[in-house]
């Protein structure tokens, strides 16, 4: 669909993760292999030491591990935080909580919220990495960086979670491309690529502090029951910030 000029794509997550993968070698990606915990060889290799024993060995390291990112531990990035108190993993007073939310809604909406069972109702509390942290942490450090939500744990109120981890891939590649396509001399691998991972954490680090913060506020405004606020959002927010998410969207990854 179209939008102020903008063009809106749903892809389903299968979909696309079928389609990236096609495009590797078979036997490229690996299942069921959490990573314990990381440590450095002499030769700047980093061992990955995986839950089932395993032991590997790589060049370069990209943390796309998740909110509980080991690879963000090991470069020193704070644990995320909540976005607001945990809630009470209560699936009653969850339930309770959603059918609150939806006088505005329709009866279709609440139906379907009235017939789900206690059983099939779960939390999972809202998370988001300070985003200043990412002005003065380390994206990067040698051969090492994070992408995704390892680096940029958002709440999804502007929904560029997972479209943000597309432009890292895309503009990670380009600046390990840039580094390692240069005229090579002996010995000097692992700098080209320290530096094509150091302008790749320079590059995202400022467009996921606008997401993150973007995000955060967006869903402040949104949620927020107090009177004034209330008011603003309804009668003049509600157009800017619809313009403002898909202005967020258009993002160019570079060539």
């Amino acid at each position: 669909m179209s939008f102020k000029g903008h063009a809106i794509r749903c892809v389903q997550r299968r979909s696309l993760l079928e389609t990236l993968a096609k495009e590797l070698p078979n036997g490229t990606i690996r299942f069921s292999s959490k990573v314990v915990s990381i440590d450095e060889s002499e030769d700047h290799f980093k061992r990955l030491h995986l839950a089932d024993g395993a032991i590997l060995k790589t060049k370069v390291l990209i943390g796309c591990d998740g909110v509980n990112s080991v690879v963000a531990k090991w470069l020193g990035l704070q644990n995320p935080v909540f976005s607001e108190e945990e809630m009470e993993d209560n699936p009653l007073k969850l339930k309770q909580l959603v059918t609150s939310k939806l006088k505005y809604t329709s009866d279709e909406m609440k139906s379907v919220i009235e017939k789900t069972l206690l059983d099939d109702i779960i939390s999972s509390p809202l998370r988001y990495r300070k985003p200043w942290e990412l002005l003065w942490g380390n994206i990067s450090k040698g051969n090492v960086c994070v992408a995704g939500d390892a680096l940029h744990p958002m709440t999804p109120d502007i929904g560029q979670g997972g479209c943000s981890a597309l432009e890292d891939g895309v503009v990670l590649a380009r600046c390990l491309g840039e580094a390692l396509l240069k005229p090579r001399v002996e010995d000097e691998e692992y700098e080209r690529i320290e530096m094509g991972l150091k302008k790749f954490g320079q590059e995202r680090k400022w467009r996921s502090f606008d997401l993150i913060t973007t995000a955060f506020m967006v869903g402040f405004i949104q949620q927020h029951e107090g009177k004034v606020m209330s008011y603003l959002r309804d009668k003049f927010m509600l157009r800017f910030l619809s313009g403002l998410l898909s202005r967020k969207a258009g993002f160019d990854c570079g060539k």
